[in-house]
């Protein structure tokens, strides 16, 4: 869904729910969710404020080859 939004030239964002209580309490008051259902997250859709360039996030210290 978010590679769709992002085809569609709008900005997306996953936003995490699990396991806040209170934000998943307020979802599923929200979305008038069975008591069985727990909601995990969401995903915020909009048109973008501002144009970012793509952070480098690698950080190849965080690689393990079968050792720690």
């Amino acid at each position: 869904m978010l590679l769709a939004v992002h085809g569609m030239g709008l900005g997306a964002v996953w936003c995490g729910l699990y396991p806040v209580i209170h934000l998943t309490r307020r979802m599923k008051q929200l979305l008038s969710l069975p008591e069985t259902i727990i909601p995990v997250g969401m995903i915020s859709i909009g048109h973008k404020g501002e144009e970012r360039a793509a952070a480098d996030r690698f950080d190849d210290t965080k690689i393990h080859y079968e050792r720690w």
